[in-house]
């Protein structure tokens, strides 16, 4: 997908609908619980008004530095992964069928590279850094299409976004506090080897809309929130554990280092083991 023109189509959605009211300038600046509400206030991004707003319950969609993950105190259980992966995303010049309709990766001894097809025939690529290599120098024109030069080059292709991510593996401790509660990249961090990031930010979205509903009509006992993190927390940790053994064998720079990453079946086959071979997709659903 491509991130922005998802947003975009979001907030298209969302205008259509008389009971949503969409504010996307100001920058909240305090999230204060009280006993039957909480009151977020906000502070204009072109000017200083501030605006107050009132929920019966208000949930933090706002990502890895998320506000109010910290209004809620919650500390965070780090799972030991942190690597940087430049990210660049190109507007090809013309047709290019010959590097397919699909995503790739390249587990190279150099340097592990992934490729992406996007909408509109964007190409994304992620590409390992190493520890030596600051932001600025790997992601300089130069440099990217040096990285590239073995598929695509500046003939063929624009860029339209250079940027570094660092790839973390956390989850938080408290996911839910008095009427405040966190979701998607505020509850917890993956590296993107299982394209399971924005999928379990979708699962914490369909848990937490039926259940504050249920307890603002009175039909449910807001002690139902406290379930939010029993319930997922479980499917969270299984996948961010699995990518994190993924990342491990894309970045394997030897076949015997790879291998050692793997298990073997009863016929000698070597594969990512039992958490792949016996996946059940009923039991990522929440």
């Amino acid at each position: 997908m491509h991130q922005p023109g998802l947003q975009r189509l979001l907030r298209e959605k969302l205008a259509d609908r008389s009971n949503v009211s969409i504010l996307s300038s100001p920058e909240v600046v305090s999230v204060e619980p009280r006993e039957r509400d909480v009151v977020v206030t906000c502070r204009g991004a072109r000017n200083d008004q501030t605006i107050c707003l009132s929920s019966s319950y208000v949930v933090g969609c706002d990502g890895a530095r998320s506000f109010v993950h910290s209004v809620i105190g919650s500390g965070l259980i780090d799972l030991g992964f942190r690597e940087r992966w430049p990210v660049v995303e190109l507007l090809p010049k013309r047709d290019r069928p010959d590097l397919g309709n699909h995503s790739i990766q390249h587990c190279g001894p150099d340097r592990p590279m992934t490729c992406f097809r996007s909408p509109k025939n964007r190409m994304r690529w992620e590409i390992s850094a190493r520890d030596e290599e600051t932001d600025e120098q790997i992601t300089s024109e130069e440099r990217i299409w040096s990285f590239l030069s073995r598929w695509i080059g500046p003939d063929d292709a624009e860029p339209e976004r250079r940027a570094v991510q660092t790839f973390r593996s956390e989850i938080a401790q408290t996911w839910q506090k008095d009427r405040m509660m966190v979701a998607d990249d505020a509850a917890h961090l993956t590296p993107p080897f299982m394209g399971q990031g924005m999928c379990a930010g979708i699962r914490d979205a369909a848990n937490l809309t039926w259940k504050p509903d249920l307890c603002v009509t009175g039909t449910a006992n807001c002690i139902i929130l406290d379930s939010c993190r029993e319930e997922h927390d479980p499917n969270v940790r299984s996948f961010v554990e699995t990518a994190m053994r993924l990342c491990g064998l894309v970045n394997a720079l030897d076949k015997k280092s790879a291998l050692s990453l793997a298990s073997r079946d009863e016929s000698g086959v070597a594969s990512m083991g039992p958490s792949l071979r016996h996946w059940d997709p009923a039991t990522w659903i929440a």
